[in-house]
């Protein structure tokens, strides 16, 4: 898997979280990321993320996912920011139906 698409999916993540600020900032420093890279990778990635039947698609694409994928997909990444986490997505008919 891409590891660049996996740390600005993190990003993307973080930047939808509901924590303080201050923490979001810390994490966007310790990877080398700042406040306008984050809005710019929040802003790309949800245009890209929008509901639809491509979501799920698009998805696999942004996190460099290489197996096949389907409407009803179920995709794994491990997480660049937090190693200790994989995420998952259940795509429904090419929707992102649960995280």
């Amino acid at each position: 898997m891409n590891e660049s698409g996996r740390r600005e999916m993190d990003i993307y993540l973080l930047t939808g979280m509901v924590c303080s600020d201050a923490l979001k900032h810390s994490i966007l420093r310790r990877v080398g990321a700042n406040r306008t890279e984050a809005a710019m990778i929040r802003e790309r990635i949800s245009s890209e993320l929008a509901f639809g039947p491509e979501q799920i698609g698009n998805f696999a694409r942004l996190v460099g996912y290489t197996g096949p994928v389907l409407a009803d997909s179920v995709i794994t990444y491990r997480s660049v920011i937090w190693p200790q986490l994989d995420f998952v997505v259940v795509g429904e008919a090419g929707h992102w139906k649960n995280a």
